[in-house]
């Protein structure tokens, strides 16, 4: 689990007054010699009494599949999960979903949301090291994007 809390003042340089608070947790679950589960969890929110703020200080749903920052809102969060089959010590696939949400509310989070979805593999080209290459093919509502990876995904 990672958690970040930044601040942003213009007492300590800003342009803009307004605070970020993010939390990301992953959990990777052995099933047997042959499937490992995966299952990632990100929460974001915004904090700012400001009326403007750069495009990009805003949270957003940050998954495969779906276009950065094309949902953004002051609280932001996720949920994915993915199955990785181990075809030999070098060659892996996998499939994944996701789901995230966005909303200017805490309490209004997932009221409405975007799913997103795919398949990939991953080949270990240093196998001392544990470093995986590969692509994943990824979906949502009216896009589809590969993307050249380098670990897991998450």
């Amino acid at each position: 689990m990672v958690a970040e809390y930044l601040v942003y003042d213009s007492a300590l340089g800003s342009d803009f007054d307004y605070a970020t608070f993010e939390v990301d947790a992953y959990q990777y679950v052995p099933v047997n010699k042959h499937l490992t589960l995966a299952f990632a969890g990100s929460y974001s929110s915004l904090n700012t009494d400001e009326s403007y703020l750069p495009p990009l200080a805003k949270p957003y749903i940050n998954m495969r599949g779906v276009a950065a920052y094309k949902y953004q809102g002051d609280e932001v969060s996720t949920l994915q999960a993915q199955a990785m089959w181990h075809l030999n010590h070098r060659w892996t696939i996998n499939a994944f979903y996701g789901v995230g949400s966005t909303a200017e509310e805490h309490n209004e989070l997932f009221e409405d949301t975007v799913d997103a979805y795919g398949v990939g593999f991953r080949y270990q080209i240093a196998r001392r090291y544990g470093i995986h290459v590969g692509v994943d093919v990824a979906f949502s509502e009216d896009q589809g994007t590969a993307y050249f990876q380098v670990g897991t995904g998450f």
